[in-house]
């Protein structure tokens, strides 16, 4: 419970979508937190150099002109992209005087981003993916990267909530109470309600939780109370956080890991930013 969260280095992952721009906005809000060093990080995309390579590659114009698709194309494509999210970085973050660097990696998008997060304390990417029947879908590298990420993962959403509720899977662990800490560094004192969701155990002993919480949260000067879970499937999570309007889901403690297709659907249903505490 006394574990302090130290979280000295954001890596945020940034390329040239809005998705990108949102992970970028919440990075520079959460270094301002904890005055952390905020990593910007781009990857060059080895399998579209690979694609450039080939000799029949083309791109299609959006007027359906018809143009080679070769790798110095790319390479210099590559490089203004880079130029120009260097200096988006360096704009959001100087004028709050965060510590900043911009780092450039080449290799499979997926494996770079795992690898980052091993020399970070946070990982903030977008939810990318695509709109389909008015639900953003989640991308591959953000849904990948979230379940098997080995550090502490925001998964931004460009939906902004106004509520100020966050929900934290919550059982009482090591882990649990990482994430409740970890929670308390990223919120501004005094803001909002910390909603922990408690799943049904018969081991914890409910009377000396409440009491660590309440001691908690008066150290903390924030506001939490304890809901009886009944199931952690994807399903009942999300049912929650929409009753609840949440800005905000947690996940955290020690049966809170989750396959691919349920991190897949539970980014797919919820319009809000989901953080996952390792």
């Amino acid at each position: 419970m006394r574990e302090d969260v130290l979280i000295r280095r954001i890596v945020v992952a940034l390329d040239a979508s809005r998705h990108s721009s949102d992970a970028l906005r919440a990075a520079i809000d959460l270094a301002r937190q904890t005055n952390a060093e905020i990593v910007g990080l781009f990857i060059e995309d080895e399998n579209l150099l690979r694609l450039a390579g080939l000799p029949f590659a083309r791109e299609v114009m959006s007027s359906a002109v018809q143009r080679k698709f070769d790798a110095a194309s790319v390479e210099r494509s590559l490089r203004a992209s880079a130029a120009h999210l260097a200096r988006e970085l360096q704009r959001a973050a100087e004028p709050h005087h965060l510590r900043w660097r911009f780092v450039v990696a080449r290799g499979n998008v997926d494996e770079q981003l795992l690898e980052a997060e091993k020399d970070a304390d946070l990982l903030v990417i977008g939810q990318a993916g695509r709109r389909s029947h008015h639900v953003i879908e989640p991308g591959d590298t953000a849904v990948r990267v979230a379940a098997q990420a080995t550090k502490t993962v925001l998964v931004q959403h460009p939906v902004l909530q106004r509520n100020q509720t966050l929900l934290i899977v919550f059982d009482g662990s090591p882990r649990a109470w990482r994430a409740l800490n970890t929670a308390a560094k990223l919120r501004p004192r005094g803001r909002g309600e910390l909603v922990l969701l408690t799943p049904p155990q018969e081991e914890i002993d409910r009377t000396q939780l409440d009491a660590e919480l309440q001691l908690w949260c008066d150290e903390n000067q924030l506001s939490a109370r304890r809901v009886q879970l009944l199931d952690l499937d994807v399903k009942h999570l999300v049912s929650l956080v929409r009753r609840h309007h949440a800005c905000g889901l947690v996940l955290s403690g020690e049966r809170s890991d989750y396959p691919e297709s349920a991190v897949r659907e539970l980014l797919r249903q919820l319009s809000c930013p989901v953080l996952f505490v390792r």
